[in-house]
Formats: C-alpha cells, structure tokens, sequence
C-alpha cells in the first residue's frame, strides 16, 4: 500500500481509516483489491483525478464525483472533519452504539468482515505449524506437558513474525528459523524466564520446521488482537476440550458493546481505581478491550508511561494454557510496541480466594463465564480441598464469589446464561443485584451468538450504588437470531424498551426477564388461562432397561390387539391431521409415570412437548376426536368446561399461543406449568361458535386431497381459511389494534410449517397500518381502499375497530 493512515500507533484493522493507491486502470479492482488491509475510506488516483471510495463487504462504493487537481484542496478543506481520523475511528467503534449516528461512508461490518478473514487464515497457518511439531516429534507429544510446550512454541513462533512484520525494535531482522534466537527475544519481549522449547535435537528439528511454515506466511502488519478470537475458538481445540474447558471466545462486537456501554461510568472512577479484573479471561478480549479504552481516553501522554500504567491496571485468570498463551500474544499485539508482563495468572479460580480478592480491589469486572455445570468429580476433589461450592453451574459459583464483593461505584458487565436471569440457584445474587446495584442494561440472545454451541445468552451491566440518586429504569434489549448479524455489524437490536426497576423488586424470585412483546402479555393479564378450560398435563413414560422380561413399551407399527395411541411428533406433522399411531403399553409394570398418558376415550387436543422450530411457530396441536393413549412426548390439553376440543385446538395454533410459548419459553420444552398459565379469551358462545365454524372450515379444506377431489381445496384458498380462523381467535381476545400488530409482527417472513399452504407472515409487503387481521383479510376491507367510511361500521364491533377503521378512512383520504 502506498499510503495509509492509521487512528493509533498501533498499526491493524482497527485503527486503519484512510488508504492511498494508484489506479492507472480498473479502479474497482484496484479499490476491492485493498479489501484486506479493512480501510473504510479509500482514495484512488486515477487520470489525474481523485476518486473517494466507501470500502464494504461487498463491492466498493464511489461516495462523490472524481475530484480534479483544481479543487483537490477545496475537498479536502471541506471534507476535514469527515475525514480526520478521530471521526473515522468513532464511525468503525462508538457510532455503531445505540442512539448514534453512524457516518454515510465507513461500512460499520467491514472491521469485523477482514478481522473474521484474517482469523481464519491464521487458524489454519497455527495448525499447520502445530501438525509439523507432532509429526516431527510422534510420540513424544503423548505427555500434557509435552502437548503444552508444542502449543507455546508455536504461538512464540507466531509472535515472533507477527512483531517482526510489525517492525518491532528487537525482531525488524529477526531470522524466524533461528528458533534459538526466536524463543530469547520472545522470551525477553513477553518477560518470561523460562523459554521453549525443551533441549534437545528432536525439539529443535521440530519447532525449526513450524518456523518455516510460518515464514512463508504472508504479512502480518495489519493483525488485530480480534483476528486471535477466531484461533482461539478453532484451532487446536477439540470437541472434548471446549466440553470440558467451556471453551467459546466472546464476539468482539459483543465485547466493544458492552466496554463502550460501561465507559462513563468507567471513566468516573479516579485512574487510580480503574482496575479491570477478568476472571476466566479464556483469549483476555475484555482486557484487550480495556486496554484500548483505558489508552485512548488517558492522560498520559508518554508511550512507556502509559503502558506502565496499563499493565498494572489489567488482570487476567485462566486455567488453559492454551488460552493464555493467546491471551499473552492479544495484548502485545493490542500494546505494541511495548513488551508483555501483562498480570495474566494460570490458576483454578474456583480455588483460595482469587475471585473475592480480585472484585474486591477491581474498578471494573469483565467476564464470559463457562457455562457448565460443575461434575460431581470437581465437586469432590474442591470439597476434599475445603473449597465450599454454592452454585450448581461455573457461571452462578463465579458471579456469587465476585459481584457482591465489589466496592462502591465499581461497575460490571457479565455474559451470564439466559437461565440466570430465572433460575433458582441465581436468586439470591439476583436479589443482591437489585438491592445494592444500579442496573444500566440487560440485553438477551438467541442461541446464534457464540460461533460454538447453541446456548442462549444474556449480558448484564451495573455499578454498586454509590449513595447518590439512583437510576429508576433501565434498558432491557433483545436479539433474534435473524437480528444477529445486525447486532455484530451495527449494533441492532430487535427490540428494546425501558423498564423501571421497580416491576423486579416485588418479585419473590428477582426474575429478570422481561418476556418479548410485554405490552401484550400486561394487557392480556387480566384475561382467564388456559386451565380455566382445560386440564393440561403430560402423557405418560414407560421404564427403561429395568423392564420385566418379555414386556414392551412401544410397537410401531402397533401390532394386532395393541391399544393404540401416540408416541412421537414427526418433522413433517401437519396440525389437521393425526400423529402417526403406535401401538402403546399400558400395563401397569412398564409404566413409570401415567400422568395424563391414559387414554380417555373422549375428544383431546395433542400439544407438542419439545419446539417444533426454533422460530417463533412453536407448536403443532392436532385433534384427537377419540381419546388414545400418548406418551410424555405430547401434552394432553382436555375441555374441562364449556369449550370443546376443537375451540382448544384453534386457540393452541393461534398466533397467541405460539407467541406466548415463543417469549416465556423460549428454546426450552413447552413446559406444561407455562402452558397452563397462557391467557385465553373470555368465554363468549359467540365467539366459541364463530371460532369453531372456522376451525371446521380450515380443517376441511386442508385435509382434502387437493384440488383435484375438491375444487375449493386450493392452496390460497386453504391460507384464506387459516387466516380466518387465526382472525377469529384474535377477534375473541380483542387486542386492540397496535398490540395486534405488534403480535402478528412476530411472524413477518418465519415459515409455519405442517398448515398445508405456503404461509410466512400476516401481512403484504410494505403494509404498515394497525388495523385487525379479520379487517385485512376481508372482503369489505378491500373495498374499504375505495370508499369505505366510518358511517359503515356495524353497531355492536369493538370500538376499537371502528378506531382503526377510522384511521384507515382518514389515510386513504
């Protein structure tokens, strides 16, 4: 590159906002061929004139007309402030936070775009260098000391060309095949005595091949700290080991977020008091993301001063050795060009007092917790090492041992797992968090937020309460899994809202969720519940292998004189007709649990127990006219008063109830204590009937053959039919019109499965008006486009219909 401009001396993705080229022919190419250096601004010289390029993901973008010699200083007068590096670097970082404006021309998810790509081009370079150490060495490397020492030498090998492209004094002339020479100077630059690998000719043969397959590695001047995120999840790193190690790098879009959220708070504590702890710091992202924080915004304006400071303030504990080693390479990278004696410590921290200690003298905890339970092997050697554990899972036992030990006005922001914000091993921290902590931000996550593993997530951030006035509300923010790639690019959020804090501290158990689309859950609060109607319980289980000899559980196909029943929900089950039937034993020395598996012999509605998706179409109820016996894979939902099985069947494949499991349940079974509680409308014969004449249309419809055996059958006539017994049901509960909307808003563009048409939302394209689904999809409500008025509103309909309609009225006009 030419000519390049950085927002910091320490020259990567991060801080690169400007680049510089010629362009003597093609200048697209020209421009896209810089994509890897990740600058968002590009200016291009090209036939005599001055192009300005918005750098993207994709193809570059030209931001203004070519720019000749004549007015080359007007633009440059005029664009000065769009163009100085502060500006740049705040549109790649801050401005991509809630409520700022971000800049027109720096593509927010490029950064992450080049540092996503580096990565995994220095994954594979680690292994490759990692492989030639244990094919040279065979079984040497059967010993964990050994395997440690192939894992050290191969970073050190990495750190060393790394610095060395970088320009760093010590390495600029650096031979990387003379690993003897390599491992010194690593050795003297990280402050670490003892160097690798172990004596012998057999290790240095090895480690010398692995520093020539790195050597002829392409350059790595612009590697940024984040890139080693993607290394540290990928390379080396087994199935078994990230079980067992609860090994996932925290995003970096996440980490910037949540250090950027905590800043002003951060930045009321004396430099004294800025002391950042990060306990399981597994590749140290929230140090790295301090360090760069902590630099920007000091004071100190000499360079070995500065990092004399940071190194004092930054605190680190992991027990893979692995990881900080990655650790160790993120913060000289992120410091360069400065040496490493960062305060990075291998230890169990479950062990002493190492996690009470540290919140206590920290300004700031950061921490990503592992999410596993403890194993009853850990339990027992920490109880035969007089190490007391209270919680059930790592995460719980950590934030117990560090949230309530931090002092006044310390601050922290946690990635917990969804379940803390609920469960009952958390309540007690949950309540210390509310009584002795101001709360800024509870933002939750789908289960697409780690690149490994499907856990869903949540992030908390507050302060201990000072004494002052303090905060009543705070933001509570929620990601879909469809929103995820916004959130990592831009910081987009699928919903949030302010909730006062006030609504938690009445609550028994301190539960902190706020369930998605809470302005229709309150409005429904008053409504009955489902166990108003019905009775709603599991079907039954069966023993194991401790069967009486010669006995069975299932048959499928069920064989002659089995009673016959349910026992599984098929991928491809369609809610109007039946499961497929098995033969069920129901004698009573197989049955482990009968619950409500018996079969009735009267009209049941059959509830699937496991989601039938992740999205937001969580369940499939069919009929059963019959009453067969099922098992605990299903939900028997029985009439118990005046409505009949098939009302429960329409209302249980309503929006409303898929909704309602989608945002109380989320990726958990349909619990039937959940389900019982679902609000149902007020018992109306009217409507019952009206739902029900629906139902039986829908039904008919969808199960004929097709159109070939009945004329009517055709696919938009069986969604006309859904639609309308989904509008019947709505119409019962009387939503009115904008939290309708904000319902049926759930399922834009989600495909719902198993209802015998193609159906993938509510609504046309670009239709934003609140009005009632039965009013969209009538025949009046389109000629209501025409000339429909508020006059021709029918005496008796719910006000507020006649509110919509009226509002729709006064638009077409």
């Amino acid at each position: 590159m030419p000519l390049a401009g950085f927002a910091d001396t320490v020259h990567d993705v991060r801080s690169i906002c400007i680049a510089v080229i010629d362009a003597p022919s093609d200048v697209t190419q020209a421009v896209i061929a810089t994509k890897p250096l990740g600058s968002p601004v590009v200016l291009a010289c090209h036939a005599g004139r001055l192009q300005w390029w918005k750098q993207t993901t994709n193809a570059p973008v030209l931001v203004e007309p070519p720019i000749d010699g004549a007015n080359l200083q007007r633009f440059f007068l005029d664009h000065n402030t769009d163009l100085s590096p502060k500006n740049i670097y705040e549109g790649k970082t801050l401005r991509r936070l809630p409520g700022q404006t971000q800049l027109s021309f720096v593509d927010a998810g490029l950064m992450p775009f080049v540092e996503r790509a580096d990565g995994e081009g220095v994954g594979r370079l680690l292994e490759a260098a990692f492989r030639s150490i244990e094919s040279e060495l065979g079984r040497k490397l059967q010993k964990s000391l050994d395997i440690q020492n192939a894992i050290k030498a191969t970073f050190w090998l990495l750190a060393a060309k790394t610095l060395r492209d970088k320009s760093v004094d010590g390495f600029k002339t650096l031979a990387l095949t003379d690993v003897d020479d390599v491992f010194a100077c690593v050795g003297r630059h990280y402050g670490v005595p003892d160097g690798v690998p172990p004596p012998g000719k057999a290790w240095h043969s090895a480690t010398n091949r692995a520093a020539t397959t790195i050597d002829a590695f392409g350059s790595l001047r612009n590697l940024s700290t984040e890139s080693l995120a993607h290394v540290y999840e990928n390379a080396m790193v087994t199935a078994e080991v990230r079980k067992a190690n609860g090994t996932h790098s925290t995003p970096g879009a996440l980490v910037d977020y949540m250090v950027w959220q905590l800043w002003p708070w951060i930045e009321q504590l004396s430099p004294d008091r800025r002391h950042v702890f990060e306990p399981a710091c597994g590749h140290a992202a929230f140090l790295v993301s301090a360090l760069r924080v902590l630099r920007q915004w000091s004071d100190i304006t000499d360079g070995a001063a500065r990092h004399s400071y940071l190194k004092k303030h930054l605190h680190g504990v992991e027990y893979d050795p692995f990881a900080l080693e990655v650790a160790r390479l993120s913060l000289t990278l992120a410091d360069i060009p400065f040496g490493n004696t960062w305060d990075l410590r291998q230890a169990d921290m479950f062990q002493g007092t190492l996690l009470e200690d540290g919140a206590s003298k920290c300004g700031v905890l950061l921490a990503n917790p592992p999410y596993e339970k403890f194993t009853s092997s850990a339990r027992a050697t920490y109880a035969r090492d007089a190490v007391q554990l209270v919680g059930h899972t790592k995460a719980c036992e950590m934030l117990r041992r560090t949230i309530p030990h931090m002092s006044p006005g310390a601050c922290f922001g946690v990635v917990v797992p969804l379940s803390l914000l609920h469960n009952r091993e958390a309540t007690e921290l949950r309540k210390t968090i509310l009584s002795d902590f101001e709360l800024s931000e509870i933002a939750v996550f789908e289960d697409k937020l780690f690149a490994k593993g499907d856990h869903e997530a949540a992030i908390l951030m507050g302060r201990r309460k000072t004494g002052g006035a303090k905060a009543a509300s705070f933001w509570f923010r929620r990601v879909t899994n469809r929103e995820m790639p916004g959130f990592r690019e831009r910081f987009a959020f699928s919903s949030e809202q302010q909730v006062d804090v006030a609504r938690f501290l009445t609550i028994e158990a301190a539960d902190l969720r706020v369930p998605e689309l809470g302005a229709v859950w309150t409005y429904l609060g008053a409504s009955p519940r489902l166990e108003s109607l019905a009775s709603v319980g599991k079907g039954l289980d069966h023993r194991g292998r401790d069967l009486p000899p010669g006995e069975w559980t299932i048959h499928d196909p069920p064989q002659k004189g089995d009673q016959v029943g349910f026992a599984n929900v098929s991928a491809d089950l369609s809610i109007f007709r039946l499961p497929v039937k098995v033969g069920v034993s129901l004698t009573p020395s197989v049955l482990l649990s009968v619950r409500s598996g018996m079969p009735p012999g009267k009209p049941q509605v059959l509830l699937n127990y496991a989601p039938v998706s992740r999205n937001a179409w969580r369940l499939k109820a069919t009929l059963d006219r019959k009453g067969l016996a099922l098992t605990s894979r299903f939900i028997a939902v029985r009439p118990t008063a005046d409505a009949s099985a098939l009302y429960l069947w329409a209302l249980l494949n309503s929006p409303v109830a898929n909704a309602f499991a989608f945002c109380q349940l989320g990726k958990r079974d349909i619990l039937v204590g959940t389900m019982r509680q679902m609000p149902v409308p007020t018992w109306s014969p009217h409507y019952a009937h009206r739902i029900e004449q629906a139902a039986m249309r829908y039904r008919d419809l969808a199960a004929a053959l097709g159109p070939l055996y009945n004329a009517a059958a055709t696919p938009d006539a069986i969604k006309q039919a859904l639609l309308e017994m989904d509008a019947a049901v709505l119409q019962a509960y009387d939503l009115p019109p904008r939290l309708e909307r904000q319902l049926l808003d759930l399922f834009t563009d989600v495909e719902r499965k198993g209802v015998g048409c193609a159906f993938t939302g509510y609504y046309p394209a670009g239709f934003s008006a609140y009005l009632p689904l039965h009013l969209v999809i009538s025949d009046r409500f389109q000629r209501a486009a025409a000339d429909v008025t508020v006059d021709r509103v029918k005496p008796g309909e719910s006000p507020h219909i006649q509110a919509a309609l009226g509002a729709a009225t006064a638009d077409e006009e």
